[in-house]
């Protein structure tokens, strides 16, 4: 998102109904006990006035475009890196507050998983993968809070001492203070605190190493492969259920139950790896049976050729060497899926009107970064109409990646690495949902 719609946004959200300032009311809260229940008292210690100013400059400050936005970031004494850690999510943080803490008092290090700060939070929204849908998203409920104040004031639960700054200093630490309370604090990160010098690998290993410690205990944990992940809008549908309720049809098919539960589990999903495999197995069942019956229609057009003569020796051992490498080849996974595909892609104009322009142009000239070595061309072009040559590279693409995900082994070349990767094998799936399909449907019988 650039730097003038997220400031655009912001003051949109919080000087609603064209108000020009907003009250803080910065003070404590604190629960107590009467007749058994919990009443929470607001003592109001100072009011703060912002303006739209105010909220500019403190954007500006914080956010500097251009910059990279890595999955790390590291400072002098100590660093975040950007985890998913759904289980733990809504964790409610107070006062800063930290979870699973740790030390290592010989190296003087200490790990911890807390709120992303501020600062990294709204960097983070300056990636070009965030929209403005997955940035509203992303904010939504702390605009809901922010919106939905009656008088129009927001309040600051804050420490004494803040009440000792004035003028632009404490402008910005009270607004630096809302961002805490009402936008980072469901966005966790790993954190390290060090006292010496830090390199940015030597600062990484620590990170791997805790999350490693941290699955070990039953902390479901992994390292984010960027913003999208850590924020959770790689996946994001922004169709409407309304939307999507006008776009569906009655069924008139009947599908496999056992093709529908793979199907099913591979949309239910948010995981590439699931999906690719799950659409995958939908081809696998096929197999077998494609090839097999490609065998009898090939062998019984010999038995029926009026210009083969079974007493001729040549002729009937040219078909039994022919039998022998078509059988051979139908033992090859690679040539089954390649059956499978040549049998229910009479053409791609299905496929492509699943896909987008972009997903199209992608599997024309790029291929998956996890793949280093192929040894085929594994491009193609959808919109041509030489339709037999193009299922080759199609089939060996579909089959290069599967190998990629269910092997893994040292000094390979095409191994896929589930957080290195995730995105480059998102792109890969519209391929293969579309051509699974496809094929259920061709293969369906009448409900």
């Amino acid at each position: 998102m650039k730097l003038d719609n997220l400031i655009t946004i912001f003051l949109n959200n919080f000087f609603i109904n064209d108000a020009e300032e907003i009250k803080v009311n910065i003070g404590r809260q604190s629960e107590e006990i009467e007749n058994g229940t919990y009443d929470r008292k607001t003592r109001i210690s100072k009011t703060v006035i912002l303006t739209k100013e105010d909220m500019v400059n403190f954007i500006k400050k914080l956010c500097r475009e251009n910059v990279e936005k890595s999955t790390f970031r590291i400072g002098t004494k100590e660093a975040e890196m950007l985890i998913n850690a759904e289980n733990i999510r809504y964790y409610q943080f107070h006062r800063n507050q930290t979870i699973f803490k740790v030390n290592n008092p010989a190296e003087k290090i200490t790990y911890n998983v807390a709120n992303i700060s501020v600062e990294y939070f709204m960097n983070l929204l300056l990636n070009d993968s965030i929209t403005e849908p997955s940035f509203i998203y992303i904010v939504r409920s702390a605009f809901f809070r922010i919106r939905s104040r009656r008088d129009g004031s927001i309040f600051v639960d804050e420490e004494e001492n803040v009440l000792n700054t004035s003028g632009n200093n404490l402008k910005y630490h009270v607004i630096h203070k809302i961002f805490e309370n009402y936008f980072v604090r469901k966005y966790l990160v790993l954190k390290l605190k060090f006292k010496n010098e830090m390199s940015l690998d030597k600062c990484k290993q620590h990170f791997l190493s805790y999350i490693f410690n941290l699955n070990l205990k039953g902390i479901k944990i992994r390292p984010s492969e960027n913003a999208e992940d850590f924020f959770n809008i790689r996946n994001l549908n922004v169709k409407s259920y309304n939307k999507l309720s006008a776009e569906l049809k009655a069924p008139y098919k009947a599908y496999s139950e056992d093709l529908i539960h793979l199907y099913s589990n591979a949309a239910w999903s948010d995981n590439p790896f699931t999906k690719y495999i799950m659409f995958y197995q939908i081809l696998e069942r096929y197999f077998t049976k494609i090839p097999e019956e490609r065998m009898v229609d090939f062998v019984k057009d010999k038995f029926t050729n009026p210009k083969i003569s079974f007493k001729d020796n040549k002729q009937v051992l040219d078909l039994c060497i022919a039998i022998g490498e078509k059988q051979k080849n139908n033992k090859k996974e690679q040539q089954q899926l390649l059956e499978v595909l040549k049998h229910f892609l009479s053409d791609f104009n299905s496929i492509i009107s699943d896909l987008t322009p972009d997903q199209i142009h992608y599997y024309q000239n790029e291929v998956p970064s996890f793949i280093k070595s192929p040894d085929h061309n594994i491009t193609f072009d959808l919109t041509t109409n030489n339709i037999k040559d193009t299922v080759v590279p199609i089939a060996y693409r579909i089959y290069i990646v599967r190998n990629a995900l269910v092997h893994n082994k040292g000094n390979r070349d095409n191994n896929y690495d589930p957080t290195r990767d995730y995105s480059s094998l998102m792109k890969e799936v519209p391929l293969i949902k579309s051509i699974a399909e496809e094929i259920m449907i061709m293969d369906a019988k009448q409900l």
